[in-house]
């Protein structure tokens, strides 16, 4: 497996996203895609994305233990509208202590229960029968 470290990211395109928060404010965060970093590592997207590779997954684990589960095709803008973004910052400044160093948004979904604080790796893996 691929390992890419924080400071490998000047490598690759920064989005901005601006989400509201619980408690229903706004706050632009800014990271990266997720997929990009996907693609980097070697898991494959795109067209690369079909047959046995549609079975694999990605688990997403923070500090605390608490995990989140994505199917690759989610992650993919060949399948989806959305990009979902590992980010670094929020409102131009680094994440704040209990939500960092890095996190995960997820453009679009009405629960933010995958918004993982903490995010500490990010694991690729098979779907077993």
């Amino acid at each position: 497996a691929q390992v890419i470290h924080h400071a490998d990211w000047s490598s690759f395109r920064r989005i901005e996203t601006t989400q509201k928060d619980r408690d229903g404010a706004s706050h632009v965060y800014s990271g990266v895609a997720v997929s990009d970093l996907l693609q980097k590592a070697g898991v494959p997207m795109g067209k690369a994305l079909k047959g046995e590779n549609m079975s694999q997954y990605l688990v997403v684990k923070a500090g605390d233990g608490y995990k989140v589960l994505f199917a690759l095709p989610e992650l993919d803008s060949a399948f989806a509208e959305r990009t979902i973004l590992l980010v670094d910052t929020m409102d131009g400044r680094p994440l704040p202590d209990g939500k960092g160093p890095l996190r995960i948004i997820v453009p679009g979904e009405k629960k933010p229960a995958r918004w993982i604080y903490e995010v500490r790796t990010l694991a690729v893996r098979f779907s077993a029968d």
